[in-house]
């Protein structure tokens, strides 16, 4: 998104630099920033942002590398491009762009939003949204924000709870193993607020109850993720 035509066009070459390797590891997707706004609007920042992923996919094209996705990232910083809304309205120039999330980062430029009941309901209206699709979840780490969201939607499409623990592990590479505090504590509190015999009733009643999800959203949800919805 900056300014300075140079630094744009050196940022088209990283973008293509990332896409030759990925595609020669056999890869299909390339995490990119969307540039900080510095001096310039947001309207304006966002503009130029557009213009320079137009471009990027032009050379991708040239390179036959245009089979290669891109997926423009929420980010954490407020001076940063990356707002949720900011990331779906990029993603609607190409078909092949693909919003990436990282709850993360949204949790810090939200200043914390998602460790609240509100900031879940807000996540699990977006992946209600099928035209909000494909989208790609990232995170460093992985086990806290990111990790919670991940383990509550796996658990509304019904992923058994051996399945949940290794996933929540694995979503750090073991720096937070299951039976760790951060683990513990969260698996705790969807007992506490949620009522049900399995995990997958506990976390659907205290998505509804508590979070104030529409039951609705979580239908569409499975009937967007799963084959087979009424399973």
């Amino acid at each position: 998104s900056g300014i300075e035509e140079e630094k744009r066009l050196g940022s088209i070459e990283y973008i293509l630099q990332s896409a030759r390797a990925a595609d020669a590891m056999g890869a299909q997707r390339v995490v990119v920033h969307s540039g900080s706004c510095a001096k310039l609007s947001r309207q304006q920042a966002m503009e130029l942002a557009k213009d320079t992923l137009t471009r990027a996919y032009q050379r991708l094209d040239q390179e036959g590398l245009g089979h290669i996705r891109l997926c423009p990232e929420t980010m954490g910083k407020l001076n940063q491009l990356g707002t949720l809304e900011e990331v779906l309205e990029l993603c609607l120039l190409d078909e092949r762009l693909i919003p990436c999330i990282d709850f993360g980062h949204l949790n810090a430029r939200t200043f914390g939003a998602l460790n609240s009941f509100e900031g879940i309901r807000q996540v699990f209206a977006v992946l209600a949204d099928e035209s909000n699709y494909p989208i790609y979840i990232h995170d460093v780490y992985g086990c806290d924000e990111t990790g919670m969201i991940c383990y509550l939607l796996e658990a509304v499409l019904g992923v058994n709870d051996t399945e949940l623990k290794k996933d929540f592990d694995m979503s750090a590479f073991s720096l937070c193993a299951p039976t760790s505090s951060v683990y513990q504590g969260f698996v705790q509190m969807v007992r506490i607020y949620g009522n049900g015999n399995s995990t997958q009733e506990r976390v659907v009643d205290f998505l509804t109850g508590t979070c104030g999800v529409p039951a609705g959203d979580l239908l569409r949800i499975r009937s967007i993720l799963l084959e087979d919805a009424a399973a």
